[in-house]
């Protein structure tokens, strides 16, 4: 039978399976215009085979994730055990191997191609706009497109932040798309708005503070 809206699992993880993981971000992002909008361009100008390239590109992301620390947190179809949605966190002083930009160069390529310079801009943008405050920081946040109307966001939304309540830590997030921003809200986070952003459309910084209640 098949399962019904609601019956899904919020399983943590210190370790996944990275290719399942990626196609399923890489399914909900591939018409996000922020995102898609750093990538490598076909010669119409679109982004070439955005599926493919997010797929390289958020396998590496949350490899990187989980080597500093971060946290992967999976929505599971709690009959079949089908993969439905991930969210990735960076908690307060998330770092990186200092050789990451250099051994991550051939991927990042093979995702940006050219772009790749405007990606980095934008990448230090957002990093340069986040809160002094210590926080944890919503890297990714999606579900697959087989899976809408079933809660999924929200599910892995409030797992995340039930977890920054406990630590009495804030939450940040860039919203890629002012689509989002009320989806954001009803959770208590709230717009400092548009983060400058190279080449692409430009997201929305959203933060909240600990405890804040869910509408």
């Amino acid at each position: 039978m098949q399962s019904q809206p609601g019956d899904v699992r919020i399983v943590a993880s210190s370790w996944v399976p990275e290719a399942p993981v990626a196609k399923v971000l890489a399914e909900a992002f591939a018409t996000d215009p922020h995102t898609t909008g750093m990538l490598a361009r076909g010669k119409d100008g679109r982004p070439d085979q955005p599926e493919r390239r997010l797929e390289i590109l958020f396998r590496l992301l949350l490899a990187d994730g989980l080597a500093g620390g971060g946290a992967v947190d999976l929505a599971i179809d709690a009959d079949d055990r089908t993969l439905l949605g991930v969210a990735l966190w960076e908690p307060p002083g998330f770092t990186l191997s200092p050789w990451r930009p250099l051994t991550g160069l051939p991927t990042y390529a093979r995702a940006f191609g050219t772009r790749i310079l405007q990606a980095a801009r934008t990448d230090r943008s957002a990093v340069q706009h986040r809160p002094a405050e210590a926080h944890w920081y919503l890297h990714l946040l999606g579900a697959s497109p087989s899976a809408r109307g079933r809660g999924v966001g929200g599910r892995l939304l409030r797992h995340g932040l039930a977890r920054a309540d406990e630590a009495g830590l804030g939450v940040y997030l860039e919203s890629s798309t002012p689509e989002n921003v009320p989806f954001y809200e009803k959770f208590g986070l709230v717009s400092r708005g548009p983060v400058p952003a190279y080449g692409t459309a430009d997201p929305i910084g959203m933060w909240r503070e600990p405890g804040t209640p869910s509408a």
